[in-house]
């Protein structure tokens, strides 16, 4: 079978199909063979495990994550590299957000879907009021620093947003912008929420441009997707005094400590924890309940762990 595909630009072109060689992609959701080192499909792109997946680890990496699943069906699920020998399930504690990626073009996983920072500084203020002018300084001290960085604001100016994403697709900075999901009124007390877990205030915008990216705070990691911003690493922090509704109470509990599972691979298998890691992302997110379409407009839809 031969699949005969344009490809889109920076994707690799369809080749003969069949039972891959060993040096060959397979992909999970439309079986077509990839040249090595793709990072999409070429026939339905669809993000690639990274690489020939035997049967046996196929299996442990879905062993794996249903038993990440298990522990608490609601948990948000990390998967990470080790440096064990043994792969292994974690319970941790995290700060949930209730933030999402202002755009994919902050995506830097595209396994999973997500932005994944590490060590990256954290501002958090309320940006739609704030001209772009005012925003220069401040981002030549975060390019200065080379340090990543995470945005936290209710809204974006248009041009604040396509300044951020152009800096990062370009390589400039590594930033990621997040946008509150909740209504606008709650904003305030959401952003105040988030500065608490940071051990730090929210930025007023006549401050921005006299802001140094070396001042402020430190997250140990940072994971945002299109429905939600998981930090790792933040050191407790007590609840005040929690009021609003139901859905706002409980979004504000989440930002202060909420359990997470992660998924941790060790060096015991055949294949890369590279390709295991992106194979467990990709079953990530299809297991999710609602359909989702990925970057190419491609649907995607529920499926079973391993199915």
């Amino acid at each position: 079978m031969t699949h005969n595909f344009t490809p889109a630009q920076g994707r690799p072109l369809a080749i003969p199909g069949g039972v891959p060689d060993q040096g060959l992609l397979l992909c999970d959701l439309c079986r077509a063979t990839n040249l090595p080192n793709s990072y999409y499909c070429c026939q339905c792109g669809e993000p690639l495990a990274g690489g020939p997946l035997d049967p046996s680890t196929r299996s442990e990496v879905e062993e794996l994550i249903r038993s990440a699943t298990a522990l608490d069906p609601t948990a948000p699920v990390l998967v990470a590299e080790g440096n064990t020998f043994n792969s292994r399930c974690l319970l941790e504690t995290v700060s949930l957000w209730p933030a999402a990626l202002a755009t994919t073009d902050f995506v830097n996983d595209p396994w999973q879907r997500q932005a994944l920072l590490q060590h990256p500084r954290v501002l958090v203020i309320d940006a739609i009021q704030i001209p772009i002018k005012d925003w220069i300084p401040f981002l030549e001290t975060v390019a200065t620093a080379n340090q990543p960085l995470v945005v936290v604001s209710g809204s974006y100016a248009n041009d604040v947003l396509a300044t951020l994403a152009v800096n990062n697709t370009r390589g400039v900075l590594r930033c990621a912008a997040l946008c509150l999901i909740p209504p606008a009124e709650t904003h305030g007390l959401l952003l105040q929420d988030i500065a608490r877990v940071l051990r730090t205030s929210v930025v007023p915008a006549p401050k921005l441009a006299q802001t140094d990216a070396g001042s402020l705070p430190l997250a140990q990691e940072v994971r945002a997707n299109l429905t939600r911003t998981v930090a790792c690493g933040l050191a407790p922090v007590a609840a005040p005094p929690l009021q609003g509704d139901t859905a706002l109470v409980a979004q504000r509990k989440g930002i202060y400590g909420r359990q997470a599972v992660r998924v941790v691979f060790g060096e015991k298998s055949r294949a890369s924890m590279q390709a295991r890691v992106r194979y467990a992302g990709r079953l990530l997110t299809t297991i999710a309940a609602p359909p989702r379409v990925n970057e190419t407009g491609i649907a995607l839809g529920e499926r079973p762990v391993g199915g």
